[in-house]
Order: structure tokens, then sequence, then C-alpha cells
């Protein structure tokens, strides 16, 4: 029932755009794309890519589990393909399988993975929220809401700081969910997972850090020069901001690679500007348009390392 509410919602919010756009402005924009651009923008995606791989390959030697950089792009970009196929992109997960593939429990494996995408979330988070006061006359509306957000997630952070209210938490999630005769092994699992948690020092999360920003640098200069390929002009910040939320509403798996749910988000933020809607989901596509290139290449890595379920 959740799977089919999702894709209604995302099917109704892309009827509406439809409806409400000029086809032939849209045709002409297209039209009038700088090509020289718009290939240096699709490329940067490989860039991106590959400072994500690297992150995560840190991440797995933090844990003792070694593996060369080009296979991590590999499995990353592979992982990729899974993520372009379901709601919220969960599919990348699939790095989870490579790992147990190769030997290692689901405890280690979901640990370099889990926290991959923490990194990206936290990242994604506090640079909305600072992007939100620095344009505080925009997001006014907004900023109760995010100062909500923020409370809870602390409020969160301070309670799992707790030693036993977590451990009360996970036992209640076992003895709920998980059936009794593989409650042994999936605490075995658990037990792995935060032993690797241990682990990371304050150097790690340094190291972690820098490597999340610049790799989501590499990503705002990309979205940058797609912007310009099209004519669209803002501030390099905002747009940096507006991608940023519009990335974090998409995670809702509520609709395919963002779309409906990322061309509603740019379009309201986009007007501030006065930014048609059509130069708007023309931007929007650009930015399918890198999924679709992580998808043919993610093919190509899942053809050189295939994974059997």
């Amino acid at each position: 029932m959740g799977k089919k509410l999702s894709r209604i919602i995302g099917i109704v919010i892309i009827a509406v755009i439809i409806s409400r756009l000029d086809f032939a402005e849209l045709k002409n924009m297209f039209s009038r794309a700088e090509t020289s651009y718009l290939i240096w923008g699709l490329a940067l995606t490989l860039l991106s890519a590959f400072a994500k791989a690297w992150r995560w390959n840190y991440l797995k030697k933090s844990q003792g589990i070694k593996y060369g950089l080009m296979d991590s792009f590999i499995i990353y970009c592979a992982s990729h393909l899974a993520g372009a196929l379901t709601p919220g992109r969960v599919g990348e997960l699939a790095k989870i399988f490579y790992l147990k593939k190769d030997g290692y429990s689901y405890g280690q494996s979901m640990f370099s993975v889990v926290w991959d995408r923490i990194f990206d979330m936290i990242f994604l988070t506090v640079f909305s929220a600072l992007g939100m006061f620095f344009f505080f006359n925009y997001f006014r509306p907004e900023i109760p809401y995010v100062l909500a957000l923020i409370a809870a997630a602390v409020i969160i952070f301070l309670l799992a700081a707790k030693t036993k209210i977590i451990k009360k938490i996970i036992a209640l999630f076992f003895n709920l969910l998980i059936p009794a005769k593989s409650r042994d092994y999936w605490r075995l699992n658990w037990q792995e997972f935060m032993s690797d948690l241990k682990k990371l020092k304050f150097k790690h999360y340094l190291v972690i850090t820098l490597i999340t920003i610049m790799s989501w640098l590499v990503y705002y200069y990309q979205m940058a020069i797609l912007a310009k390929s099209v004519g669209l002009h803002l501030p390099f910040l905002f747009l940096a901001v507006s991608v940023t939320i519009a990335g974090l509403v998409t995670m809702i798996p509520i609709s395919y690679l963002g779309i409906g749910t990322r061309d509603i988000i740019l379009i309201g933020l986009f007007s501030f500007f006065n930014i048609s809607q059509e130069t708007t989901i023309v931007f929007s596509g650009l930015i399918l348009s890198t999924y679709v290139v992580m998808a043919i290449l993610g093919f190509a890595c899942w053809l050189k390392k295939p994974l059997k379920f």
C-alpha cells in the first residue's frame, strides 16, 4: 500500500507540473543550450562519483577492510545503478551485498555503507540550514520548521549518547521485528557494527568530513556549469542551497530519481529570482541526466563486477 501511495503522489506532482508548462518554450531552451558547458557539466559526474567512492573506501579502511580505490569505484557505480531503479535511491545499499559476497559479515558490511549515507545527510541538513539562515528574507516562513528539525536532531543525538537508552531501543527492535531463531545472529552483527564504530577516531571523522565537503563542492560546481549551459543565472550560494534542499527531499521514497519532487521544490525556490518554470524544468532535467550518466556508468561497472543475489 505504501509503495502504491508513493507512486501515486509522484505521478500527481508530475501531472500538475506538466499541465502548467509551455512546451514550445522548453523546446527553444533546449535548442539554445551551450553544448560545451553541457558536456563539461555532465562529465563532472565522473569526478563527483570518484570523490564519493574515495570516501567510502576510506571508511572501509578505518574498519580494516582493504579494497583498491578502483574496486571501490566500480562497486560504488554498480550500486548506483540499483539506486537509480529504486525510490529514494535505497538500491544503493547493494554495496552491502558486495562486501558480504567477499566474506564480510552483515554488521561489517553495513557499517561503511550506512555511515557513508549518514555523512551525506548530516552535511546536506547542516548546509541547508545555514543556507536558509543566510538567505533569511527568502526562507523566513520555513525557519521555524528548520529550528524544530535541528532541535529534534539534537534531542535524538543526546538520547543516543545514553548507552542504556540505546540498548533498550535496540533490544525492543530485536524483540519486535526479528524472529526468535535469528536474534542471536543479528545481535552478533550489531555487535560487530558497534565494534567498528569504536574504531573511528577524531582523525577519521576529520578526513571523512573534508572528503564529504570536497565531493559536494564538485557537485555544486557541476550544477553551476549545467545552469550556465541553459542560461540560468543565480547566485552560486543560492543555487547550491536550492539543489541541496531538493536533494534532501528526493531522499524521501515517493518518486524515482526525484522526478516531480525535485522539480516542484526547485520551481518554488527559483521563483524568488523570477526564474520561469520552463527554465527550472530544463535545469531539473539536466540534473536528471546526471543520474542517467551514472546509470550508464553503473551498468558498465555491473557488467565488470556483477552481483548475484
